[in-house]
């Protein structure tokens, strides 16, 4: 049994290493940047939902609470604005005078907001 000649080694010169590294330096940078601009983008939507839990917080404590009473109040009526976008739900309770919005956001997240 006899086994075919086997093709000389090829040998990589210089500019292939080189161009070989920069296009390796590419696509890691690449991938990084993709990733912080992905987490810029969410840190950017759960500001807005917790600025706008904030903001109905505030306006359920302009009215008058009374240190006795519990409720539970949706944001919208509060603020008179829509959700941003991102927000699936948004409550204000009042527990024995304490304020505190529950924002629900998409991914199954919450943000408990107090004023």
């Amino acid at each position: 049994m006899t086994f075919p000649e086997q093709a000389p080694v090829r040998e990589i010169t210089p500019e292939q290493r080189q161009r070989s590294q920069r296009t390796f330096w590419l696509i890691l940078l690449a991938v990084v940047a993709g990733v912080g601009l992905i987490v810029a983008v969410l840190s950017v939507a759960g500001r807005a939902a917790r600025n706008y839990g904030l903001e109905a917080a505030r306006a359920a404590q302009t009215t008058s609470l009374s240190g006795h009473l519990s409720y539970d109040q949706k944001c919208r009526d509060l603020t008179g604005k829509p959700l941003p976008r991102g927000v699936l739900d948004c409550t204000v309770e009042v527990r024995q005078g304490q304020v505190e919005a529950v924002v629900q956001v998409e991914g199954d997240r919450q943000y408990r907001v107090k004023p």
